[in-house]
């Protein structure tokens, strides 16, 4: 060995004697010597060293240094039954103490992570009467005794005083509180404490962060309602008027969305050059989003110069080439928040031509709120000329919220109004209404009474006609149940009844009368009533059709075999899968409290009452449904089974197939004899006229032939190839 090695060993060895020496045992020296030692080429002197060490500590009784040494050790070792069983030995022999012992007992030496059997004495060995703890299950408590016979602990907690639990227990699932936790300071002076709550709530959400971390404002709640510091019926009132106050703390950051946690700085923002310059080198998209609502926030306490002008303008350009044909509705907010910086790159001409290819807003607009689509709106008519037309194209397309947008961003501009309005007409004259359109329409009824759209008489078949279909999901299905809220108030539903001529009135009585799709039977019986007060007459017509309906067999009702097993087969989904999920997501949703508040609850509930309607309604179609190939069928006249062929007055000819309620493929013309269409040209015979719906408007057609079902047609219900003569189902 060198002699420059050996000299420096025996320095060593010189100064870990010397340490072992002193009373109390320098500890920390002893543990970086060891350390140091076992990093070096001879670790092996570590392990002799630190018997040597481990000697001296039982020789002197020092319980607290030999945790820390053992503590040690346990990290080169990988024999956990064989180093606990060590461990246990050294620390019975380092003292004769009752309660110690009966703690070295009780912490699993041998069973767990020797760390972990010493971060559990650590805490007996420390825990005294008066000492303050935390448990999982039970809360806040204060420590009474520890009973080394029975190996158990009493502590006071909260929700159960005077609880036992063995010295196993404790050391597993206790932990110490700290003086300044809010806990702590609770029970220190409750009295003070509770008017801490009430005269200052602010400050109560900052002691809570400060002992529990950087929580959502939703785990917040529910931490405060669990320890009974504010129930979670109090919670919006004083979380309200905590809020107010820690708008203007700049150390406290309250994130827009609930899945974020509340942000705690050690020190406020400062928007200096440097701030901008970290800015720059940020790469984590939604860090830099983060970064530039929080300066946002500040408002004009900060004067943005041309470098921090580059610096949110690099940043920003940076984050939408990461959106760029990702993510729409990301993209989307960028583009905002570069208009409300009013930065000069990117330029507002290239986000808004992004936006429009390929109509993008409209996925953009499925995932942003109202506030946030009525600004994309009008930065896209601000800075495209051509953007309102290709807004008007894609109105079939659009959500409810971004039809309301853009209709009332369209409807003051005398430059795209008439425009507007023949939109809406050419869509409102369709055999496919879109369904967010027409709950517009209906919505803002004194806001479009001058328009040149079909009657409301009309109107009101077609929004009928949506809440028959069974076929709708997703928006269809969610502006379906808003059709029917507005069958369902009074005062809309009994203005535009009124509206109606004798003849209309009982068209429409004719329709809703005993139909189930209007709703249950409490809400059919109050909209026939409204009907009968405003006209008196139909009175007669609901006498007798309710004794006919006493007499009468149920219609039957009938769908292709195809239809038929694939509605089974979305009912079967419906019950085991979609309804099951429902209630797992609703316990969850609650699991985060305050439920006046609770976004995910209320969406999560409003869907199962969705679903348990739509479980209903499909389970009696079910029943009442008929499968069928449509052979045999009668062509004498229009109706269900045939392929109808008619003249326009333009001379074009136009083919339909009208098969069962469930059944429609645009493609191949496939009608289900319950829409709107098939209806008009029912009972209709060889030459005879018919008036349909067209764009424009109603139009005259001639019947020119009535046929059985075409091949195609016939392979897309699975029925045989070749169709029969006689009538049969």
């Amino acid at each position: 060995m060198d002699a420059s090695v050996q000299d420096e060993l025996a320095r060593l060895e010189e100064r870990f004697l010397n340490d072992l020496e002193v009373q109390p045992v320098p500890i920390d020296s002893v543990l970086n010597t060891l350390r140091y030692l076992k990093q070096s080429p001879h670790a092996k002197l570590a392990d002799a060293w630190s018997q040597m060490a481990l000697g001296k500590l039982v020789e002197l009784g020092d319980r607290p240094a030999l945790v820390q040494l053992l503590s040690l050790l346990a990290t080169w070792r990988s024999d956990i039954r064989a180093f606990g069983e060590t461990c246990r030995s050294v620390l019975k022999k380092a003292s004769q103490d009752r309660v110690w012992n009966a703690c070295v007992d009780s912490v699993a030496f041998g069973e767990v992570a020797p760390l972990e059997s010493l971060r559990r004495l650590g805490f007996l060995d420390n825990c005294k009467p008066g000492s303050l703890c935390l448990d999982k299950t039970w809360g806040f408590g204060v420590v009474k005794r520890i009973d080394d016979f029975y190996k158990r602990m009493v502590v006071d907690f909260t929700t159960k005083p005077a609880h036992a639990l063995s010295l196993a227990n404790a050391g597993e699932n206790l932990v110490f509180v700290p003086s300044g936790h809010i806990l702590a300071v609770r029970h220190r002076d409750p009295d003070a404490f509770a008017r801490l709550i009430r005269e200052d709530p602010a400050a109560v959400i900052r002691l809570a962060l400060a002992s529990f971390g950087a929580v959502t404002v939703t785990r917040l709640a529910g931490l405060l309602d669990e320890h009974r510091i504010v129930p979670a019926a109090d919670w919006k009132r004083f979380w309200e008027g905590a809020r107010k106050a820690l708008k203007s703390d700049p150390l406290i950051e309250i994130p827009t969305k609930r899945t974020e946690p509340i942000i705690v700085r050690e020190e406020a923002l400062a928007y200096g050059r440097g701030w901008f310059t970290a800015l720059r080198a940020e790469r984590d998209i939604p860090a830099i989003m983060r970064s530039i609502a929080a300066l946002e926030a500040a408002g004009e306490a900060v004067v943005l110069d041309d470098f921090a002008r580059a610096a949110l303008g690099d940043r920003l350009a940076f984050a939408l080439k990461g959106a760029y044909n990702v993510d729409a509705a990301l993209y989307t907010r960028l583009t905002l928040t570069v208009q409300r910086l009013k930065l000069a790159t990117p330029p507002a001409a290239e986000m808004s031509r992004h936006l429009l290819d390929g109509n993008r807003f409209l996925a953009a607009a499925e995932s942003l709120p109202v506030r946030d689509i009525a600004l994309m709106v009008d930065f896209l008519l601000a800075n495209e000329s051509a953007a309102a037309a290709q807004l008007l194209a894609a109105l079939p397309e659009m959500s409810y919220n971004l039809v309301a947008v853009t209709a009332e961003a369209l409807i003051d501009d005398p430059a795209h109004v008439a425009a507007l309005q023949t939109r809406c007409r050419e869509l409102l004259a369709a055999p496919a209404v879109p369904p967010p359109l027409l709950v517009w329409v209906l919505r803002n009824l004194p806001k479009v009474v001058n328009w040149p759209l079909p009657s409301l008489y009309e109107l009101m078949g077609q929004a009928i006609a949506i809440i028959e279909d069974q076929t709708l999901c997703g928006e269809q299905l969610r502006m379906q149940h808003q059709l029917q809220g507005l069958f369902e108030q009074a005062k809309w539903f009994e203005a535009a009844f009124t509206s109606f001529d004798p003849l209309q009135r009982e068209a429409v009585f004719s329709r809703i009368y005993g139909n189930s799709a209007m709703g249950d039977s409490a809400t059919q019986r109050m909209i026939v009533a409204r009907m009968v007060r405003i006209e008196p007459a139909l009175a007669e017509r609901k006498q007798a059709g309710s004794a006919a309906e006493s007499q009468a067999e149920p219609a039957l009702r009938w769908t292709s075999w195809r239809s038929l097993r694939e509605r089974q087969e979305q009912f079967r989904q419906m019950v085991e899968v979609e309804i099951p999920k429902n209630s797992a997501d609703i316990a969850h949703a609650r699991s985060y409290g305050d439920l006046s508040e609770n976004f995910e609850y209320h969406a999560a509930k409003q869907q199962q009452a969705v679903l348990m309607s739509r479980r209903d309604e499909w389970d009696l179609d079910l029943k009442q449904m008929r499968g069928t190939h449509f052979a045999n069928i009668d062509t004498a006249v229009v109706g269900m089974g045939v392929e109808v062929t008619f003249a326009r007055g333009d001379g074009s000819t136009q083919v339909y197939s009208i098969l069962g309620e469930w059944d429609r493929d645009e493609a191949l013309g496939i009608l289900p004899n319950r829409s709107r269409l098939a209806q008009t040209l029912e009972g209709r015979r060889v030459g005879e006229q018919a008036t349909i719906p067209g764009t424009a408007g109603d139009e005259v057609v001639t019947i020119q032939a009535i046929r059985p079902l075409g091949e195609a047609v016939r392979r897309w219900i699975g029925a045989p190839a070749a169709p029969g003569g006689a009538a049969s189902a």
